[in-house]
């Protein structure tokens, strides 16, 4: 298994607390720089990125649906 890099952790937590308050307009952001982080700028992809992303997906998948407006 993959460990997450400082700088994915750095935006995992701070992921995870916006989840958990149900700022969703802030989770999506620090979404969208874990998968920036997964893509490396040659085009390869990061193992840890990869985790860091699957983390984050999966504390998505454990809160209830939110309502769309």
């Amino acid at each position: 298994m993959a460990q997450v890099t400082d700088l994915e952790e750095q935006i995992l937590s701070p992921f995870r607390l916006a989840c958990q308050q149900g700022r969703w307009d802030v989770a999506e952001h620090l979404l969208q720089a874990l998968e920036a982080l997964e893509e490396r700028p040659d085009g390869s992809r990061s193992q840890s990125g990869k985790y860091a992303l699957t983390e984050a997906y999966r504390e998505l998948a454990r809160r209830p649906q939110r309502r769309r407006q």
